[in-house]
């Protein structure tokens, strides 16, 4: 065996996931070497109609298994790693001492490069939601570590970052990037992925979801669910869809998530331009 080939592991990464037709499988290979990563090329997997109906209709679908258990692992080591010595201007956000949350995550981290392109190759959001178009246009990080506690309410995501502004938009900063909450016709054509790189569940702050309710003002009566998933797992679900989360009561189980915005429309309305992540 070769040097290359000893320092390399490579990963089967075609799921085991249960036989539910809703279910998106991943089919690409990861390889790792020293501290890198690197995605072998492949055609993104079929999404099925099943999978394209309950998204339409629902607003939201959690994919199982779109990163094994050895790259949860490595993406959340290096993020840690990355965002450790960022400060609040940077846009990383503390409680204590704690990191809860980061803006501007495409400026702070460089290996979400590596990210965005595994979850674009293995996951065909372009059939998923029925666009032809989508491009990203934010990267956020979440945790919940203990004693943060911190919690949110009902609400649907209606502010998007911009790079440029005309005279007359309504506009105010998020760590020093310019936002406008934006119209109900491009936040319709938008796409929001939750990149699980731990376990998710109500102990710890798990995402609560009011299925339909994208599609109108009420909620007309839709229970909530919690959105329950597995490390290396990912929610798909359009901002205008209600949903809370609640704060952890887990003294040891973190909760971290990457959080990526994206655009399907030319640009966000009010005369200004979509914001770069990179």
């Amino acid at each position: 065996m070769s040097l290359e080939a000893d320092k390399a592991r490579r990963c089967d990464l075609r799921s085991q996931a249960p036989s539910e037709p809703a279910v998106v499988r991943a089919t690409q290979f990861l390889v790792v070497v020293q501290t890198e990563v690197r995605v072998t090329p492949r055609p993104p997997p079929k999404v099925s109609r099943e999978a394209a109906e309950q998204f339409s209709a629902r607003g939201f679908l959690v994919i199982p298994q779109l990163l094994v258990p050895e790259e949860s692992h490595w993406f959340g080591s290096d993020l840690d790693s990355a965002l450790a010595g960022r400060s609040s201007h940077e846009g990383a956000r503390r409680h204590r001492g704690q990191l809860f949350a980061a803006r501007n995550l495409g400026r702070l981290w460089p290996g979400l490069r590596e990210l965005v392109a595994l979850v674009e190759t293995r996951l065909d959001m372009h059939e998923l939601a029925g666009q032809s178009m989508l491009r990203l246009s934010r990267a956020l990080f979440f945790d919940k570590p203990i004693p943060s506690g911190w919690s949110l309410p009902w609400h649907r995501d209606t502010n998007v970052a911009i790079d440029s502004a005309s005279t007359h938009a309504r506009t105010f900063n998020r760590a020093g990037v310019p936002h406008i909450q934006a119209g109900e016709d491009v936040l319709a054509q938008m796409v929001s992925v939750r990149v699980h790189l731990d376990p998710q569940g109500e102990d710890n702050g798990a995402l609560e979801v009011l299925a339909g309710t994208h599609r109108t003002q009420e909620d007309q009566g839709a229970v909530p669910q919690v959105v329950e998933a597995d490390a290396g797992s990912v929610l798909v679900f359009r901002p205008l869809l209600l949903h809370r989360s609640g704060s952890s009561s887990s003294a040891s189980s973190r909760r971290r998530v990457v959080h990526l915005e994206y655009a399907g429309t030319d640009n966000p309305g009010q005369g200004c331009a979509w914001r770069t992540v990179w």
